[in-house]
């Protein structure tokens, strides 16, 4: 059917030559929707191909600015799970449909980066502006170390992966950040170094004070390479997801069973503990240690403050000096 109901709102599902048009009229209103939907059909058939293709407008997309390792990685899953078609045939539910086993926050990240590689596409008339419907995230509980847990940690670690751990947690730096930073990135005598625009989430750079325990540890990284702060064996480091998490196994944090054995018939574990929760116990100890929100704010480069809320609870001292503004109104 053509013209349907979801609730009590009219959608539309048309098709023709291939292509495929799902998307709300935003009105329940019959006579309105169905004028709506015969506006869009006329348009459908009317509508000529423009011979540019999804890989088109993508690669539109990467050489408008320079794009992050993330914003990157995204558009390579996408393209695994959709690959690329004429314009006028992507769709934004199958989009969301080949994308619907991701988790939210990558289900989203990635709508975000084709959307916007679409509309930039549509601007240049290749193709007619797409809706990618989000997907909600479910909220989950904040996990950091403890000050015993991370000491336990330390003792797990090897060297080049301890070295870089303790700078994450002493920074609030994001894993490809401390992958990736360079000793252009890095000025010791003002105790400041900064992530480009380019390798920032948020698309701008990020001034990062460094403290002077995370000084030390650059310190002890100069002459070790030209370029990069961090390397094993010579050369820089692309991943530590293995030592990672034996280090976890041994230090027993966040264990759960993989439904696997051993072959001595032992269970096999893994951690859910992930690298980014470095980046959480970072903050959450700076909150306990009496630090504004406001100032995480800027410290953490996020570009809300409603993104480190979440780590409010963890100081209410703040809230405390208000406690006895309450009177109690005199009983007779």
């Amino acid at each position: 059917m053509s013209l349907y109901k979801r609730g009590e709102i009219w959608w539309i599902y048309l098709t023709h030559e291939g292509r495929r048009v799902r998307e709300s009229t935003h009105t329940s209103d019959r006579k309105k929707a169905q004028a709506i939907h015969d506006a869009c059909k006329i348009d459908l058939l009317q509508k000529k191909e423009s011979g540019k293709t999804l890989n088109d407008a993508i690669k539109l997309w990467l050489k408008h600015k320079a794009r992050t390792n993330s914003e990157k990685s995204a558009i390579k899953t996408l393209i695994e799970h959709y690959p690329s078609r004429p314009l006028s045939q992507v769709s934004g539910h199958e989009i969301q449909d080949a994308l619907s086993h991701l988790k939210a926050s990558t289900y989203n990240r990635i709508a975000n980066n084709i959307r916007s590689a679409c509309n930039m596409a549509a601007e240049r008339k290749w193709c007619q502006p797409i809706t990618i419907p989000r997907k909600k995230s479910s909220s989950t509980k904040l996990r950091f170390l403890t000050k015993d847990e991370w000491a336990h940690l330390q003792k797990e670690l090897p060297d080049h992966v301890k070295i870089m751990a303790q700078f994450a947690i002493s920074t609030g730096l994001r894993q490809s950040n401390v992958f990736n930073l360079k000793w252009s990135e890095v000025d010791l005598n003002r105790k400041l170094a900064w992530v480009d625009a380019t390798e920032a989430k948020a698309d701008k750079s990020i001034p990062v004070p460094l403290s002077q325990y995370a000084v030390n540890i650059l310190e002890s990284q100069k002459e070790k390479h030209k370029t990069h702060v961090f390397t094993y064996k010579g050369e820089p480091i692309g991943s530590v997801k293995t030592a990672w998490n034996k280090a976890l196994i041994r230090a027993k944090i966040d264990l759960v069973e993989t439904g696997r054995k051993d072959k001595d018939s032992n269970p096999i574990y893994k951690s859910t503990f992930r690298w980014h929760d470095l980046r959480h116990t970072w903050a959450s100890w700076h909150v306990q240690n009496g630090t504004p929100l406001a100032v995480l704010k800027e410290l953490g480069g996020w570009h809300d403050i409603s993104m480190v809320m979440k780590y409010a609870h963890l100081s209410p001292d703040h809230l405390t000096k208000y406690a006895d503004n309450f009177q109690m109104a005199s009983v007779a």
